[in-house]
């Protein structure tokens, strides 16, 4: 006899295979976060060595010598990122590559991180796709540095956003969530977030609450109750109430004060918060007239039919990102080995900041009403839309933050990249025409790849490091290395490695163990290699992190004191002038005094100092100043 066809054990295996796949493909998509951004960190990290390099282990250097934060030096910032770096320094004695190693953790972490936030809402492989994407516009910052408190910041901040919008998925969907447990958590990374970047941190701390507020008070499907609410509430208030109660135990709560909330080192509050606004739109008239209308059209477009749940990935899609996904590692590869293949893409540089900016802040602002509409009917809310409307107060509430610096910042917006490019690929997969959905897959990432990945990739191979004048050789150029334990494990530049050294060699000779140095302005690298530590308020007399009246308080020190050796680094007229029009009203701030006495000691006519060795390291001047 023959055995009679069983439907439902046929179907039940084809689950069975399907579920076994979409696993698979889980644990392939897995791998491509971890293996396509870590191809670029290990091709990178142990490259180059900028002097403006090392802030934080001066900072840490101070503290191994018994010098407080805030009482004893300036510190604009919270004392987390700081005290890291003394961990890391304790650990592994002053070694840069120490730090670059972290870097890389940092890197993959992130974007890790990033595809499971992805994957709360999105198919598995557009997840990944999104989360490279996010990964790469981080990496593409002129000024990036792999392992700085930025990422950190990022790290916490995306960690936090991470259980929050888990939390409300899962809740909004009726599936098994604690959600006491993940808001508490969730409240201890955004209370570190704060406490490594104080203007960010509480901008998005803020919109956290909002956000619960209303998810408790509007969006009753989704759960939450009161309860849930004041566990973030702990969360968030238990590290701000131990390292305020340890700030007030060692005497620097006031200062501390001072230093991070009553008065910054880019001027009054109202000018961090607004100013950078009209510098979103420096594009000419006619763009940012195009930009906000195509920003309404969107608006109305996705108030009239909003978004619906996405469908899984089928074999064909994960086929298509197998694919991409290796050719985005053979073009990282062919990218930082040939110099003429990146020289030749450069001229397709193109920032889509701005744009992106607008176009999920008009998104979120027509869900949010779309949402308030459909309650209000009593309609059911889709979490499609919940979580997009979290997701762009998100975006918005990191952009704005970032952009109380200056202006708005592609590294603190790469989520929004990543995000963007995952609504096309999940609306696209929509189609039900297979050739069609393909095809427009294959034109979106060819699109993103080539402007979001490659043309970015080629840019930081040419220069990998850009910041006020600064300016890194590419890569090829760093072939050298050195006997100063510092740089153990580095390769640099032919021009790095003679400066480094024939500084090494000029301390030794004149430098005794009670002299003192003094380093202007980024340049605390040159604190590390003399094996000296400042005493002299600011550490880093960088417009970033020092207040201009701290800088005269340290000119005058100065002047008193005289330091046995001085390395000025000319950053420039135009780069002081840049700072007072943004952070100073225009006026003339304490930093310019101090450049212009430096200006003063470099002149031969000076009474005081002879300049004993004039370097020329990526593109500043650096003046070696010794007492007369």
């Amino acid at each position: 006899m023959h055995a009679q066809n069983d439907p439902l054990g046929t179907a039940r295996s084809n689950s069975l295979k399907d579920l076994l796949l979409s696993r698979r493909m889980e644990i392939v998509c897995l791998i491509s976060v971890i293996v396509l951004p870590g191809i670029w960190a290990i091709l990178t990290f142990d490259k180059l060595a900028m002097v403006s390099e090392g802030w934080y282990a001066v900072y840490s250097k101070m503290i191994i010598a018994g010098k407080t934060p805030y009482l004893d030096f300036e510190l604009a910032f919270p004392p987390v990122y700081t005290y890291l770096s003394y961990l890391i320094v304790s650990v592994f004695g002053e070694s840069l590559i120490a730090f670059r190693v972290v870097g890389v953790f940092m890197t993959v972490g992130l974007t890790v991180l990033s595809y499971y936030i992805f994957k709360q809402i999105f198919p598995p492989w557009v997840s990944a796709f999104a989360a490279v994407v996010t990964i790469f516009t981080i990496m593409s910052g002129n000024a990036y540095v792999s392992y700085d408190y930025i990422q950190f910041y990022d790290l916490f901040n995306y960690l936090a956003f991470f259980l929050l919008l888990r939390s409300v998925v899962r809740s909004h969907n009726k599936e098994p969530v604690d959600l006491n447990r993940n808001l508490f958590l969730a409240g201890v990374s955004c209370a570190l977030a704060l406490l490594l970047r104080q203007t960010s941190g509480l901008i998005v701390s803020v919109y956290f609450v909002i956000f619960l507020i209303l998810i408790i008070l509007v969006i009753k499907s989704a759960g939450f109750k009161r309860r849930n609410f004041y566990f973030f509430l702990i969360g968030l208030s238990v590290p701000l109430i131990i390292t305020f109660t340890w700030l007030a135990f060692i005497g620097a709560l006031t200062p501390f004060l001072e230093m991070t909330v009553l008065s910054g080192s880019k001027g009054s509050l109202l000018d961090m918060l607004l100013g950078w606004v009209p510098r979103m739109f420096s594009y000419s008239t006619e763009l940012s007239f195009i930009i906000i209308a195509a920003a309404l059209c969107i608006a109305i477009v996705v108030m009239k039919r909003g978004f619906s749940p996405h469908p899984a990935g089928d074999r064909y899609d994960n086929i298509f990102y197998c694919v991409l996904a290796a050719f985005i590692a053979v073009m990282i590869l062919a990218l930082f080995f040939s110099l003429g293949l990146s020289t030749s893409l450069l001229p397709y540089w193109y920032s889509l900041l701005t744009p992106m900016f607008v176009f999920s802040f008009a998104l979120g602002a027509a869900l949010l009403l779309r949402i308030i509409i459909r309650i209000r009917k009593g309609e059911h809310v889709p979490v499609t839309e919940v979580a997009y409307v979290f997701f762009c107060g998100f975006i918005f509430a990191v952009g704005f933050g970032a952009g109380t610096s200056a202006a708005l910042s592609t590294g603190q917006s790469a989520l929004n990249y990543g995000f963007i490019v995952a609504i096309a690929l999940s609306e696209v997969r929509k189609i039900s025409k297979t050739k069609l959905r393909l095809g427009l897959n294959a034109t979106v990432a060819t699109l993103v790849v080539f402007f979001i990945i490659v043309v970015p990739v080629s840019t930081k191979v040419m220069t990998p490091y850009y910041w006020w004048g600064l300016t890194a050789d590419n890569y090829s150029d760093a072939c050298c290395e050195t006997d100063i334990s510092y740089f153990s494990g580095i390769r640099m530049t032919a021009e790095d490695k003679f400066v480094y050294e024939d500084f090494v060699a000029q301390t030794a000779l004149y430098m005794g163990d009670d002299d003192e140095l003094y380093c202007y302005s980024q340049i605390g690298i040159f604190y590390i290699l003399a094996g000296k530590v400042p005493n002299v308020k600011a550490p880093i007399p960088w417009f970033d992190v020092s207040r201009g009246e701290t800088i005269l308080e340290d000119l005058e020190y100065l002047q008193n004191n005289n330091p046995k050796m001085i390395v000025f680094a000319d950053h420039g007229e135009d780069v002081l002038k840049a700072h007072e029009d943004l952070f100073n009203g225009g006026n003339e701030s304490g930093h310019r005094k101090m450049y212009e006495w430096l200006l003063e000691c470099a002149e031969p006519s000076s009474p005081d100092y002879t300049v004993i060795e004039k370097y020329r390291l990526q593109s500043y001047d650096i003046y070696l100043m010794l007492r007369t």
